[in-house]
């Protein structure tokens, strides 16, 4: 820890509470189901903390004060601990397992309260039927789900490299607009994956308007993050415009070696659209390696049609040779970095010897040679089996940083719900927001407690309409994460993913305790967070 950051901690922790304001005196008031006493209080502002105790009732916030021992059903000892609004991850994919695996164990032991899912253009079919079976068998966490163009497209015209025609176009039309009228946030889309790669700007502007009607956002993992970042950015602007929608640029990044520091550029585009009228704000996960499937390095051509014309496409000698050289073209500006150490396989069920090595081990353990075109090979062998997941080591800390650090971005994990000891997944499923708060608070000092709170919490929730969510105020929901700033640390690791990390305390959702010192509960009160589509 740098000298001047811990300095700056321990006067926090020690001068400053001497020199506060004694908080108000509640009374003899009613009993309140849970007290809350002696905490710091961040509060989601992004203002400085104070010293109060907090008074639950039901699922809200119903005293924020000085509040005696003798008013609460059970009393939270918080001395000396940070108490903050539960952390909202802006960009979740856990809405694939939740329904089998409610208590989201890896997600609420990093302090997250809600999960807004749907993500990447991937998301139920059926809003209604999901959001029925949330409800039916409870979670621990409070869920939002956009409504994915992949999963609209795939439904309509399968994997198709065309236009939809126009009764397919209304067709979706009117599947997005069921989904927000059920309650979905938004339309998102995953236009560097299949089946959203083919489609056209317009096609996704016809699709923003319906959303926008019903008050959703657009949320966007981008065309490209890496060579053509800059003409994507331009394209989600124009759907934003054209549509007349608020735009979420997803887990935002300047992928390759070729793109790195132009997050400079990239952040002012941001600033530029906002100053012509377009409400954009962005999110980003804290690590120098993103996540996905291994086809992220294949050209989208290479990929359409049904599992037959790709498989025919890959036994081709001549077309073989040709994806060969789109996906080296890929290691060596985008997701690998320049290099196939860069990129590690996760997982791959034909061949679990694979998982947790990089491509150059790979090759040596084969015999081959590590070249370019041999880890291509590899990867077009793994497709053929089934395809794989990889973790692609291909950003620079100093873009992470300067994104993190900019007041239009949130925190948010990118991360799904894991099985606990299953797989090699990125870390970021077990350490995400307990890494920003030990490395980037207290560590480096890139930023304040209160400001990253704020990315975490309140920013979030303003975007996605919880306006009863991400702040601690009396009549607010009690989603509340209690942590030891001096202890908080992730443990998960690239080479050991699985492991919970430190100091978290103590984490409610609805004023129902999920997590308490550090063991999970049983409590399952999590609740569906509604677009404005939804009708009573």
């Amino acid at each position: 820890m740098k000298l001047k950051t811990l300095i700056m901690l321990l006067l926090q922790f020690a001068l400053v509470p001497a020199l506060s304001l004694p908080a108000p005196d509640l009374g003899n008031e009613s009993q309140v189901n849970i007290v809350i006493k002696g905490g710091r209080i961040v509060d989601g502002t992004g203002n400085p903390w104070y010293a109060a105790d907090i008074g639950i009732s039901g699922d809200r916030i119903v005293k924020i004060g000085r509040i005696r021992v003798d008013q609460g059903e059970l009393v939270i000892d918080a001395s000396g601990k940070i108490v903050s609004p539960g952390f909202i991850d802006m960009h979740s994919h856990g809405d694939f397992i939740i329904l089998d695996h409610p208590s989201a164990q890896n997600l609420i032991m990093q302090g997250m309260t809600t999960l807004v899912c749907g993500n990447c253009g991937g998301s139920p079919i059926d809003v209604e039927d999901f959001f029925k079976k949330f409800e039916s068998r409870g979670a621990s966490v409070n869920i939002g789900l956009l409504y994915g163009h992949n999963t609209i497209r795939s439904k309509v015209l399968g994997n198709a490299d065309r236009a939809p025609s126009p009764e397919e176009l209304s067709e979706m039309k009117s599947m997005v607009k069921k989904a927000m009228k059920a309650g979905a946030l938004g339309l998102s889309t995953g236009l560097k994956y299949r089946p959203g790669t083919y489609s056209s700007t317009d096609e996704i502007v016809a699709l923003c308007r319906i959303a926008a009607e019903y008050g959703g956002f657009y949320a966007t993992h981008l065309r490209d993050e890496g060579l053509n970042l800059f003409e994507a950015m331009e394209e989600a602007f124009e759907i934003g415009e054209k549509a007349g929608i608020p735009v979420q640029l997803s887990h935002h990044k300047a992928t390759g070696a070729d793109m790195w520091g132009e997050s400079v550029r990239s952040l002012k585009m941001m600033e530029e659209a906002r100053q012509r009228g377009l409400d954009v704000t962005t999110d980003q996960h804290p690590y120098p390696a993103t996540y996905t499937t291994c086809t992220i390095l294949f050209p989208p051509w290479a990929l359409a049609g049904d599992s037959k014309a790709i498989r025919k496409r890959l036994k081709d000698p001549l077309m073989r040779e040709k994806i060969v050289e789109g996906i080296v073209t890929n290691i060596i500006h985008d997701r690998g970095g320049n290099d196939i150490r860069n990129i590690t396989i996760a997982a791959f069920s034909s061949k679990r010897g694979y998982e947790g090595k990089n491509l150059h081990e790979i090759c040596m353990l084969e015999g081959i040679e590590p070249t370019f075109e041999h880890a291509a090979e590899l990867l077009i062998q793994m497709v053929e089996k089934g395809g794989a997941s990889c973790i692609f080591h291909c950003l620079s800390m100093d873009d992470v940083v300067r994104i993190m650090q900019h007041p239009l971005t949130m925190h948010a994990s990118d991360a799904g719900i894991a099985v606990y000891g299953q797989g090699i997944v990125h870390p970021r499923y077990y350490g995400h927001f307990p890494r920003i708060l030990a490395l980037h608070v207290r560590e480096r000092g890139d930023l304040r407690l209160e400001e990253s709170v704020k990315k975490m919490t309140s920013l979030p929730a303003r975007r996605i309409g919880a306006h009863g969510r991400g702040l601690i105020t009396e009549g607010k929901f009690a989603d509340i994460v209690i942590f030891d700033l001096l202890k908080i640390q992730d443990k998960a690791t690239f080479a050991n993913p699985h492991q919970y990390p430190e100091g978290i305390e103590c984490v409610i959702v609805n004023g129902k305790i999920v997590v308490d010192h550090g063991r999970i509960t049983d409590e399952r009160p999590g609740r569906i967070i509604y677009g404005p589509g939804k009708k009573e």
